[in-house]
């Protein structure tokens, strides 16, 4: 016995080991732009690395765009030209204070817990599925990111914005910035600067996506074994593979199975399985509701910035030439925005959504076949399945596709209204 146990916690550990590999790209640019926690004397270090680069990245380079645009105060262009850049770094910065690091790596550590990794290889395919999901966000919303940032340094080398000494983005600076070697040293500061930032918000985003995308995977798992219960407990059992005096499997047969000297042994090892069910949901909705605690905030941030970011850039591309680089730059920035305001609403809409159907699964699953102890069980977890999980941002609004469509359509409004003004202005 002591050899299976033993054997069960490697294959247990192997399992947890693989699903957080899907976090890996967001969670190893955390670590190396310093948003993360260590613990012990390599911490003390760590956490001033962390501090020194979102003082940089962040509040300096806040700080110099919201000077500049109090120097422009009245030229609607100018002041659009840095704030949908300004309002994407303050976000940043947000996240990065609000954000508790102790409690997202706890949280991610759930992962690795027994309930998470207790999935039969027919279920592999559901977390197959979540692992590709969380790899491909990451991955391609990292590359987007970088494809903005290098647009940005690439674009004015083709224009000949460097030849006359033009930044790549607005900003004021104490000092003289169009003589050399100054000029080099700010146009690399403030390339570095837009590319760590976006770093640093692209993995954030992606991780906490990423772990909505795993509690779908771990949803979708509970609900496969809640409608294979019988089958899972005549496995057990070793009985997955008799014959019933019909002629089919004994877990295919629909008629009523008496398994004589053996079925006051089914229905027990029917209710373990039912009971691991419940461990297994109470655990999801205890990662559900860390989640919820650990990213709220931060997400409160990232949707209010987003949905200004999209307007400003709005009222930004009704004022640049379509056929000019800079529209393209600016373009290519609001869609990223954008993905990044959609990875949070469909996530938390399919969270919801997948949350609501675990009664449906119970339903489908040999309940009339069982005894009223098992069903007992099975009626609690149907119960509990009508208070379906939801994510919300700073705790005011539903993470969710009507939600998403909202932001956009508010966003586009106040685009409109900012534009008719100053059309007016203009008259």
């Amino acid at each position: 016995m002591s050899e299976v146990a033993a054997e069960s916690n490697v294959e247990t550990t192997r399992k947890s080991q693989h699903i957080e590999t899907s976090l890996y790209p967001a969670i190893f640019f955390l670590k190396l732009l310093g948003i993360w926690h260590f613990e012990g004397k390599i911490g003390v270090l760590y956490r001033m690395y962390g501090h020194i680069m979102l003082f940089l990245v962040g509040s300096l380079y806040a700080a110099s765009m919201l000077m500049y645009v109090i120097e422009v105060w009245g030229n609607l262009h100018e002041m659009t030209d840095a704030i949908y850049l300004l309002v994407t770094i303050i976000s940043l910065t947000l996240k990065c204070t609000l954000l508790d690091y102790k409690q997202m790596i706890a949280m991610i550590s759930l992962l690795s817990s027994e309930h998470f990794n207790r999935h039969v290889p027919e279920q592999d395919v559901f977390i197959n599925t979540a692992m590709y999901i969380c790899k491909r966000n990451s991955i391609v919303y990292l590359l987007m990111c970088t494809t903005v940032c290098w647009s940005w340094l690439v674009i004015p080398v083709i224009t000949g914005a460097y030849q006359v000494k033009k930044l790549p983005f607005k900003g004021w600076y104490p000092f003289k910035t169009d003589s050399s070697p100054v000029y080099e040293m700010t146009c690399m500061y403030q390339f570095l600067g837009v590319w760590f930032g976006a770093l640093i918000n692209a993995s954030m985003d992606t991780l906490a996506s990423g772990l909505m995308v795993q509690a779908c995977g771990q949803l979708e798992v509970l609900k496969h074994s809640l409608a294979h219960i019988r089958q899972q407990a005549l496995r057990a059992l070793n009985r997955h593979d008799e014959t019933c005096s019909c002629g089919d499997k004994v877990w295919q047969c629909l008629r009523p199975v008496h398994l004589t000297q053996n079925s006051a042994n089914f229905e027990q090892e029917v209710y373990k399985q039912v009971v691991q069910c419940i461990l297994h949901h109470q655990a999801i909705v205890e990662f559900v509701n860390k989640l919820e605690s650990t990213f709220t905030a931060s997400i409160f941030a990232q949707v209010c910035a987003g949905a200004i970011a999209i307007c400003i850039t709005g009222v930004e591309l009704s004022i640049l030439d379509p056929y000019s680089f800079e529209f393209v730059t600016v373009s290519l920035y609001c869609m990223a925005i954008t993905v990044e305001i959609f990875f949070y609403c469909w996530y938390g809409n399919e969270l919801f959504l997948t949350s609501t159907t675990v009664g449906d699964a119970v339903y489908m699953s040999d309940w009339h076949r069982f005894g009223p102890r098992v069903n007992k069980l099975l009626f609690i977890i149907m119960e509990r399945s009508k208070r379906p999980l939801r994510l919300t941002a700073g705790k005011l609004f539903q993470l969710s596709l009507d939600t998403f469509t909202s932001i956009l359509r508010s966003a586009y409004s106040l685009c409109a209204v900012i534009r008719q003004m100053d059309m007016e202005y203009e008259a």
